[in-house]
């Protein structure tokens, strides 16, 4: 996770040539999805939302399941208040 949020935060991509961060990870045959997740943890991580023991007693899996339902349960009250 660390790896993968250094590269995107620093543009390290640009060293070798990719025009962006998909570009960098389409080469490398990642699914750019899954590697967003991962930089996502990772930055919750780092602004203390989440800890490392919540990863180790939950699971990856159930950490992306949560930030799963959060976003959906924001995108939910955005089409309540807007009525769209």
């Amino acid at each position: 996770m660390e790896i993968m949020y250094d590269i995107k935060k620093r543009e390290l991509y640009k060293y070798d040539n990719y025009k962006s961060f998909s570009a960098f990870l389409r080469y490398f045959s990642y699914n750019e999805a899954t590697i967003y997740r991962y930089i996502r943890v990772y930055t919750q991580l780092l602004n203390g939302k989440i800890k490392i023991e919540d990863i180790h007693n939950n699971g990856i899996a159930f950490i992306f399941l949560v930030f799963s339902a959060y976003t959906c349960s924001l995108l939910n009250n955005f089409y309540k208040v807007y009525s769209i």
